[in-house]
């Protein structure tokens, strides 16, 4: 168990739940254990700090834009031995609920009655078959999607790949009143339990014992994704870039430009009884005034977020500002944290990335900085969630998509290195208030050497999380070849059109009955739909359209019908 520095009044806690869940026979003694060293490292603490040891100067390879990426041999031989050594697993263990479906999210009909299942199968087939090589393809459910995925994988008996299940971990929510097991209070069923994040996935693919079996074929890599991510499909450059310069886990985030970056100073203000007062402003700059916000702040703990496309004149300007107006202080810390959008504006993701991470020299020994703080949003306190929405967008995000050297993840896991930062994650199951804890396999970033991020192509992040996003998929905007979904180059707009559409389409069997046919969309810009609104076939829509109805009123918008720029409001507006 994790040796973590507990409280007598927490070390108590913990005897108590050791005992109680030696009593949970529905688990593993592995999940037992797990899950009594993420409690203990939760209690103590130890998950909300930083470990200075392991913060690293970063060099300018640590970002690498795809197109400097080497191109890989035209030689199909070659081609092969790359293939040879990589396995695809994908995360599979949501379920479709918040799209009104039953099941795995990845049986959910995508495009020409494929479901992503189907697509991620294709993909790998053709290479497989193209290559002659074997990529076997890993699914990690949950205890939520398991039963319904052996069943499904069935359909795939004859086809040219390997699939292979395991399950991560599962884990007894915490009541909060007195911290016992929901099992040991009362039958939940399922929702007793939880899936602990995806973070889970290193710890998982050792004890399933898939790891050990995938080293003794050879395999040296494996690219982990979303399963809902139509866009994470094997990249041969990425692949031979890892091996031949050795990195042991790759993150694929996402860098656009931008000509304003908001910067908010939240500013932790302690006194002489270690409380703390927040307070938060925001701050709109240029480019070249970073410097400028910063000065003043000598007697607080400043936490500055910053859009990451200027990290390196931040360094630059921060470099010289502290050096020569902190070096007699004794002791000042600045925590630097990037942000990264997610889905829509306003929700976001805070995560620690080696590629950021920077560390300062002073002239006194005892003055020191420490850069970045893993958050995620679950991991601010609720009451200053609204503060860390506040900000306006920012263009970089993480698109989930790793590639991790499977050594180094048999050597970490042996090691019970992988201490990723602990998300709190509270719910409520019948009446009782419960806890459950997550991690990200994003932020094991900081444990693999030689970790590097790819500035990759838009393209490689197409998520389907809402029907909105699969209006987009199954339009005219995307062209389907051999389970790849392509974008259609006609699409001058380098963006995809906003799409936004009411309660009345939120469930994809509602959504799919109010369409005889997608509409095209290749020169839309953006689309709100809102109320009892029903699309004919072979509709094409332009620039920016409103549909608006009032409830109460249905209105059908005619087959062949084209609108472009338009507000519409009821069928006089057609």
């Amino acid at each position: 168990m994790s040796t973590a520095t507990l409280s007598a009044a927490d070390t108590e806690k913990i005897s108590k739940l050791q005992s109680a869940v030696s009593g949970l026979n529905q688990i593993s003694e592995n999940e037992k254990t797990g899950f009594l060293n993420l409690v203990t490292r939760y209690l103590s603490g130890e998950a909300q700090h930083v470990e200075w040891s392991k913060i690293q100067t970063p060099t300018d390879e640590v970002v690498v834009p795809y197109d400097t990426l080497t191109p890989v041999s035209e030689d199909p031989a070659e081609t092969k031995k790359l293939l040879d050594k990589l396995v695809v697993l994908k995360l599979n263990g949501g379920l479709g609920t918040t799209m009104g479906c039953t099941g795995p999210k990845s049986v959910i009909e995508v495009r020409d009655g494929l479901t992503f299942l189907d697509l991620i199968v294709i993909q790998i087939e053709t290479l497989n078959k193209k290559y002659g090589c074997s990529v076997p393809l890993l699914l990690m459910n949950s205890f939520n999607t398991h039963d319904d995925t052996l069943k499904i994988v069935e359909k795939y008996a004859k086809s040219n790949i390997e699939i292979h299940t395991f399950n991560q971990s599962q884990y007894p929510r915490l009541a909060v009143d007195n911290f016992a097991p929901l099992p040991c209070i009362k039958d939940a069923g399922k929702d007793g339990w939880f899936p602990p994040g995806h973070g889970d996935v290193f710890p998982s693919l050792v004890n399933s014992g898939k790891l050990e079996a995938l080293l003794s074929q050879g395999k040296e890599y494996v690219f982990i994704a979303n399963a809902d991510n139509l866009g994470a499909v094997v990249d041969l450059k990425i692949l031979n870039h890892l091996i031949n310069n050795k990195n042991e886990y790759c993150m694929e985030v996402l860098l656009r430009g931008c000509c304003m970056l908001w910067i908010n100073l939240l500013y932790w203000h302690f006194n002489y009884n270690s409380e703390i007062r927040w307070s938060m402003k925001g701050i709109q700059a240029g480019e070249q005034n970073v410097l400028g916000l910063c000065i003043g702040i000598s007697s607080y703990i400043a936490v500055v977020l910053v859009c990451p496309a200027h990290c390196s004149d931040f360094l630059r300007l921060m470099t010289t500002f502290i050096e020569n107006r902190y070096s007699q202080n004794p002791f000042f810390v600045l925590d630097l944290l990037v942000i990264y959008e997610i889905r829509k504006p306003g929700v976001f993701v805070l995560h620690l990335l080696k590629l950021y991470i920077f560390m300062f020299k002073f002239t006194c020994s005892n003055c020191f900085l420490i850069c970045m703080q893993l958050l995620e949003i679950a991991q601010v306190p609720d009451e200053h969630i609204n503060e860390f929405k506040c900000i306006e967008k920012f263009k970089i995000f993480n698109t989930n998509n790793l590639w991790v050297n499977l050594n180094a993840i048999k050597r970490l896991v042996q090691a019970d290195a992988l201490k990723m930062e602990i998300i709190p994650n509270p719910k409520e199951v019948d009446g009782i208030k419960v806890l459950q804890l997550e991690t990200a396999a994003g932020a094991a970033i900081k444990f693999f050497d030689r970790a590097i991020g790819i500035n990759v192509p838009r393209s490689r992040f197409l998520p389907v999380k809402a029907t909105s996003d699969l209006l987009l998929v199954q339009s005219d905007l995307y062209t389907l070849s051999e389970g790849f979904v392509t974008r259609n180059p006609a699409r001058i707009n380098p963006a995809n059109p906003s799409i936004e559409l009411g309660p009345e389409f939120k469930k994809v069997a509602n959504f799919l009955s109010r369409f005889k046919s997608i509409p095209s969309i290749v020169e839309l810009d953006s689309l709100k739909v809102t109320g009892d609104v029903w699309f004919g076939s072979g509709i094409t829509l332009k620039g920016k359209v409103t549909i608006v109805v009032k409830t109460g009123v249905k209105l059908e918008i005619p087959d062949g019908a084209v609108i472009a720029n338009k507000e519409i409001n009821g069928p006089e507006d057609i």
